[in-house]
């Protein structure tokens, strides 16, 4: 029952993702139909894809899953990182959000999952505006 429900959640986050990424400017390049919505649009349709397969793959399947609080709260911080990117910003949003799933899935100490939250937001940021130089959200607050 849980592949069904993730994986719908999946189909959605790529249908959502997809319509977001149609939004993007064209980047430098124009000419030949790549722009900076090209990768994501990509990502998007592997995986709504590989959603579909999973659903499908979920009713040939005689594993019985117990619910996992883990899955499912994960899933909540996804729906919240995709509210909160607007609003604070891609570089906060995403400490709170790998923070936030780091956490949970690791209860070791804090000190090392907010350490590495910080170094690795901030170096995905570095990479994508500086490197890649695609603009992110940069929040209203």
């Amino acid at each position: 029952m849980i592949e069904k429900i993730f994986s719908i959640f999946l189909l959605i986050i790529s249908i959502i993702g997809y319509y977001l990424a149609r939004g993007f400017e064209n980047g430098f390049m124009i000419d030949s139909g790549l722009g900076a919505g090209f990768f994501p649009k990509v990502v998007c349709i592997l995986l709504g894809c590989l959603s579909l397969m999973m659903f499908i793959k979920s009713f040939k399947s005689t594993n019985n899953y117990k619910f996992n609080k883990n899955t499912f709260s994960v899933m909540l911080l996804c729906i919240l990182y995709l509210f909160l990117m607007e609003r604070l910003g891609y570089l906060l949003s995403t400490i709170v959000f790998s923070l936030g799933v780091i956490s949970i899935l690791n209860r070791k100490k804090i000190s090392i999952n907010i350490a590495f939250s910080v170094m690795f937001s901030i170096g995905i940021y570095y990479l994508f505006s500086k490197v890649f130089n695609v603009s992110l959200p940069t929040g209203i607050l």
